[in-house]
């Protein structure tokens, strides 16, 4: 896209013009920008699954990589379900990173009692039970919290942050991983010689009555 590294540093700071603004406090000083970008984003159009749209966004993550996988699969599947041109394979680099947490201020959205309520709370299809859930954690004070993943065939744990409670200022172990997405199924393989890994997830995984849900939409 560009030819020196000047002319990258420039599209690096037109980019960074039109972003929100990294949201101010002791909190994000110093954060790693893997660690604070999803605070200064505002939620999607019709909200994520914990945050309605005038809220600041929540940091999402998960305690397993295979979990975390499992809800990258998806997002990539909607993608390419949702454009009518003919992207073929799609192929694209992540970052996948562990960072540690630590509050008194957590909820265990796993656990009794809100786990009888797990299938509104991870529901494929719908977002209004967990964002009115959301709304209550954040009006509680409430800085993290866990919850069964709706994507992960394996009922994974997922993890939300409404407020930066890292233990540390960047990621560590930071690894990249190779995407391989089609309209059938997501591929991810590890970038290490070393220490190999792969995950595969099949559009099946995710259908619901034979279509990709769209709570998000």
């Amino acid at each position: 896209m560009v030819d020196s590294d000047a002319e990258q540093e420039l599209l690096e700071e037109l980019l960074e013009g039109v972003k929100p603004p990294v949201p101010l406090g002791p909190d994000f000083q110093r954060l790693h920008y893997l660690l604070y970008t999803p605070f200064r984003h505002p939620p999607l159009r019709y909200g994520s699954r914990f945050g309605v749209k005038v809220e600041r966004g929540i940091w999402y993550g998960a305690k397993e990589l295979s979990c975390a996988f499992a809800e990258v699969a998806y997002y990539r599947l909607l993608f390419l379900e949702g454009t009518a041109a003919e992207l073929g394979t799609v192929i694209v680099e992540l970052s996948a990173f562990a960072v540690p947490i630590r509050t008194k201020r957590g909820v265990d959205l796993t656990a009794p009692p809100f786990d009888a309520f797990e299938a509104q709370l991870a529901s494929k299809t719908r977002y209004d039970t967990s964002q009115a859930m959301g709304v209550d954690m954040r009006a509680a004070g409430v800085d993290a919290f866990l919850y069964v993943s709706a994507r992960d065939p394996a009922r994974g744990t997922n993890v939300g942050l409404f407020r930066p409670v890292f233990t540390v200022t960047k990621p560590k172990r930071l690894d990249t991983w190779t995407c391989t997405a089609t309209r059938d199924k997501v591929e991810l393989k590890k970038k290490d010689l070393l220490s190999r890994g792969q995950y595969t997830y099949p559009r099946e995984d995710f259908l619901v009555r034979g279509k990709l849900p769209r709570p998000a939409t």
